[in-house]
């Protein structure tokens, strides 16, 4: 284990250094990929992920999503699952891949369930938004809104059926449990905001890290074509958007990809996560989808357009809209009240962050 752990530091290392190299060597790759990252976070990543992950800490914050566990006689025989617990699962689907494993982490955080039994959950916590397969992927990229719908009912499916296969055992270490009391509602705004903007401005640097990787790899395919490969692997939104097979589609909206996995790994510093387990389930995840999405095409009959490589992702559909506007008014009534309801300490960083 000792050999293996200090071949993976060497591996990263020398990884590092072949990327400060090309840097230097091409630095032109690298602006353009940092760009193209910084659009994407801009147009599509803090619009949709920022709001929703302000308003979903605010609920576990303030203790509301407690009142789920009122489900727990149903949801812990069905799917070994407290209510509160299944109540993340569902706005795993709704937020998009980090906010399962920010909610988890919130959870482990707070002493509300177990580190290890958090990990066992993020197995299947780990999917993607609606708004990014129906509106992105499949009206963006597709041009078919039916085809979006089509790949989300398998990606929800398909954790589903993962969360019966990896059916939690129910929660036996009580001595976990914390009664602290939440924080009144002005302390909830601002450390909602402070975790919801600290977890984003990780998730974007990631982002951000990955186009350039994607960018170089992209780049020097052309002389090595196994990069293609890699390419398809580091972020999952470049690699849709070059793949015109729906198949490989579903099945990369299951895997996610490197960088969706660095940003659950850096979200969920409190989760006892296996990774060996983490990577089967989420291959597994992509391999489901795919079949499911295979099986759903073929019994209704749909005739998939065909699709080139040639096709572009596109932004219209998250750029200049008033998503992105009423986005950025919740982002700044959110800040607003973070700092007037803040106690002040007098010194500018202090009350800033």
């Amino acid at each position: 284990m000792k050999r293996v752990n200090t071949f993976i530091k060497f591996s990263v290392v020398a990884a590092v250094i072949a990327l400060l190299v090309l840097i230097v060597i091409k630095p032109d790759i690298c602006k353009n990929g940092a760009v193209s990252g910084i659009l994407l976070c801009g147009r599509v990543l803090i619009p949709s992920l920022f709001p929703f992950s302000v308003c979903v800490l605010f609920l576990m914050k303030s203790g509301m999503t407690d009142y789920a566990k009122k489900l727990s006689p149903v949801t812990t025989r069905l799917l070994g699952l407290s209510g509160d617990m299944f109540c993340i699962v569902l706005l795993s689907f709704l937020g998009g891949y980090p906010i399962g494993a920010k909610l988890l982490n919130e959870a482990a955080k707070n002493k509300k369930i177990s580190p290890k039994a958090a990990g066992r959950i993020l197995n299947f916590s780990v999917n993607a938004g609606p708004a990014f397969v129906v509106a992105a992927v499949g009206n963006g990229i597709m041009g078919s809104k039916k085809l979006g719908y089509i790949l989300l009912i398998s990606h929800i499916a398909a954790s589903f059926i993962i969360m019966l296969l990896a059916r939690p055992h129910p929660e036996k270490d009580k001595a976990e449990i914390s009664n602290k009391p939440y924080p009144n509602t002005a302390d909830c705004f601002v450390l909602s905001v402070s975790d919801g903007s600290a977890v984003t401005l990780s998730l974007c640097a990631f982002v951000i890290l990955f186009s350039v990787i994607s960018a170089y790899t992209e780049y020097f395919s052309a002389y090595f074509n196994a990069l293609v490969y890699l390419s398809n692997i580091l972020e999952v939104t470049t690699a849709v958007a070059k793949t015109g097979n729906i198949y490989f589609i579903s099945f990369l909206l299951g895997f996610a990809g490197i960088s969706v996995w660095c940003q659950i790994m850096s979200a969920g510093r409190y989760i006892k996560i296996n990774f060996l387990s983490f990577a089967f389930f989420r291959i597994l995840h992509g391999i489901i989808s795919s079949i499911l999405t295979a099986v759903i095409i073929k019994a209704s009959g749909f005739a998939v357009p065909c699709i080139t490589n040639s096709v572009k992702f596109s932004f219209d559909v998250f750029y200049s809209t008033p998503a992105l506007s009423v986005s950025l008014l919740i982002m700044g009534t959110l800040f607003l009240i973070s700092v007037f309801s803040k106690k002040q300490a007098g010194k500018l960083l202090e009350d800033v962050v």
